[in-house]
Formats: structure tokens, C-alpha cells, sequence
């Protein structure tokens, strides 16, 4: 036969789990939204200007590493992570090339 669940099992399933959404991660993620308007509104403006790029790689710079955080703590995804931390050192890399006039 079939055990019965007791009250205390019970409800634990219906008890949901507490959340990692806290003021912290809707923090990052208002600078996230925020630094992705101000990539794409700086890439346009690159586009007629092109001394604005070290702007946009500045900005895109920023907006990966906290999507790389938000990543990691809000939605747990680890390749993720990873992926948005190594486009941002890379995108580091070429920003301090062309500043230092290699490129």
C-alpha cells in the first residue's frame, strides 16, 4: 500500500522555495538595461563618428561584466557566465590596443 504523505511533507511542497531576487539583483539588472541603451545609442552614433568607439568598447565593457553577475547570481547559468566574461576581457584587450595605438 501506498505510505501516506504526513502534514509536515506536505507542506513542504507547497512551501515555495525563497527566491534569489533581492534589491542587490534589480540593481544590476536596471544597469544592465541601462548599459545596453547606451551601447546601442553609442554604436549609432559610431556609426556617422568613428572617435565614439572607444565609447561603445568602454560601455560594452561594463555591460558584460554585469550581465556576466547577473548571470551568475539571478539566473545560475555557469556557461554563461563564462562566455560574457571572456567577450569582456577580450573586448578590454582591444580597447587598451587601440588606445595604446597598436590598432
Amino acid at each position: 500500500m501506498a505510505r501516506k504523505k504526513k502534514k509536515k511533507e506536505v507542506e513542504k511542497d507547497i512551501i515555495p522555495k525563497k527566491s534569489v531576487i533581492n534589491r542587490t539583483n534589480i540593481l544590476f539588472i536596471d544597469i544592465q538595461v541601462f548599459l545596453t541603451c547606451l551601447v546601442i545609442i553609442f554604436f549609432i552614433i559610431s556609426i556617422f563618428n568613428k572617435k565614439m568607439i572607444v565609447a561603445v568598447e568602454v560601455s560594452l565593457f561594463f555591460a558584460l561584466l554585469c550581465m556576466a553577475y547577473n548571470n551568475m547570481k539571478i539566473y545560475k547559468r555557469k556557461f554563461a557566465t563564462i562566455m560574457y566574461l571572456v567577450v569582456a576581457v577580450a573586448i578590454l584587450v582591444l580597447l587598451i590596443l587601440r588606445l595604446l595605438g597598436v590598432l
